[in-house]
């Protein structure tokens, strides 16, 4: 859930007024995405995390589970094979998506948020500023 995250901070605001499909081999975060809610707290977290950019960015999203042996881009990924990913995917962009420190400590501050309070709003805002 982090990386869908991380990467909603990053490119919301290209999403603007687009649908997102998130597509996964993790069962379990799909089931989250999907029912927009978790009985685990930091996953109700990151949740709430990515609804507050989707509204602040004017995106929805969905998800879908792929089987993990339909996932082969994501391995290479993980394996950070660049010059493979590129080969199939010649588009993307060559500079890494640049995330702000301020978005960093939002996904993974493990306290309670107080999502009403001002210090979270103002560390949401500044976690959707370019790094």
């Amino acid at each position: 859930m982090v990386p869908v995250v991380l990467a909603a901070l990053g490119w919301g605001r290209q999403w603007r007024r687009c649908h997102v499909l998130f597509q996964s081999d993790n069962s379990t975060m799909v089931s989250a995405l999907r029912h927009r809610s978790c009985r685990e707290p930091q996953v109700m977290h990151l949740l709430r995390t990515l609804h507050f950019v989707a509204a602040s960015c004017c995106f929805t999203f969905s998800a879908t589970h792929i089987p993990e042996t339909d996932n082969c881009l994501a391995d290479e990924i993980s394996r950070n094979a660049v010059d493979s990913i590129r080969s199939v995917f010649p588009q993307l962009d060559r500079r890494p998506l640049s995330i702000s420190q301020a978005a960093v400590e939002l996904v993974c501050d493990r306290r309670q948020a107080d999502w009403t309070s001002e210090s979270w709003k103002s560390q949401f805002l500044a976690g959707l500023r370019p790094a």
